[in-house]
């Protein structure tokens, strides 16, 4: 395959994939509880905002020609590196919501509303973020799978780097 006709291809997946992640609408505000906080810290800034979008990873995604693929990369959690089975125990708990308008529905005002919720733990002996998907039977199973369905829900995984660098002083500074 030619170089040029590659990059067209390449091109286009990522049209695809940008059309499928802003169809849904836009991630505005996150906000985070729990632990010691004495109140919800809130992420309201855009650019740290667009570095967490929750119409990112695993379960988006786009086609193109009939081709389809899966996001592999986005969100906070660290999907590459695998499910976490053992973690330590005792973290520090906080639950992460994400808020969103829905832009599917011409016609209708995109309101905010919350779209999807997940654990975060943080152990600072081992400087180490960890993510929660809730499963079937979790509080917000529901509400996230409506939104979106990742497959992996009902697991752990490790947090990104420049998810636990950006929370990690709001969390201790609140």
């Amino acid at each position: 395959m030619k170089p040029a006709f590659r990059n067209l291809i390449g091109l286009g997946l990522v049209l695809g994939l940008s059309t499928t992640i802003w169809a849904k609408g836009a991630t505005t505000r996150i906000t985070i509880s729990g632990a010691n906080l004495t109140g919800a810290v809130e992420i309201a800034d855009a650019d740290m905002i667009e570095a967490f979008q929750v119409w990112s990873g695993p379960g988006t995604g786009g086609c193109f020609d009939g081709n389809c693929v899966e996001a592999t990369e986005g969100f906070i959690a660290d999907w590459s590196s695998g499910e976490v089975v053992d973690r330590p125990g005792g973290l520090w708990h906080y639950e992460v919501s994400f808020y969103v308008t829905d832009a599917r529905f011409p016609g209708r005002p995109e309101l905010e509303h919350l779209g999807y919720v997940v654990s975060y733990e943080y152990d600072p002996v081992g400087a180490q973020g960890y993510i929660y998907l809730p499963g079937k039977g979790d509080q917000w199973y529901s509400l996230n799978s409506a939104s979106i369905y990742r497959g992996r829900e009902g697991r752990w995984f490790r947090a990104t780097r420049a998810w636990k660098d950006a929370v990690l002083p709001l969390i201790t500074q609140h």
